[in-house]
């Protein structure tokens, strides 16, 4: 639900957005992928990898991709040093809809 609602968000503003419900299925999609993905949005917790390790794989692929970590978990220890890079930033859930827009803008550029 909150995936969908980014997506809508998003899409809405202009961004082009491709989802996945996974991140075996991103992975996917990655690889079939000729263009670039500027921005990873994902959740730190998820079922068979976290967000993380999700963004390092994606950094193999293309490099210069930036992430925005979502979670209602701040301590998490996948999450600690992570976040200490100019290209990744986090947003604690519960958060506002101008929060997000926020930081994705941040991160691409866009202040």
């Amino acid at each position: 639900m909150v995936r969908d609602m980014i997506v809508q968000l998003l899409d809405g503003c202009g961004y082009r957005v491709t989802s996945a419900a996974s991140p075996a299925v991103a992975l996917e999609l990655l690889e079939t992928s000729t263009a670039p993905y500027d921005l990873l949005v994902s959740d730190v917790i998820m079922p068979g990898m976290n967000g993380p390790e999700l963004y390092d794989r994606i950094l193999d692929r293309f490099p210069d991709t930036k992430a925005l970590f979502i979670s209602g978990y701040t301590d998490d220890p996948a999450f600690t040093n992570i976040t200490r890079s100019s290209a990744v930033s986090f947003l604690a859930k519960p958060f506002a809809v101008d929060a997000l827009l926020t930081q994705v803008r941040e991160l691409l550029g866009n202040p």
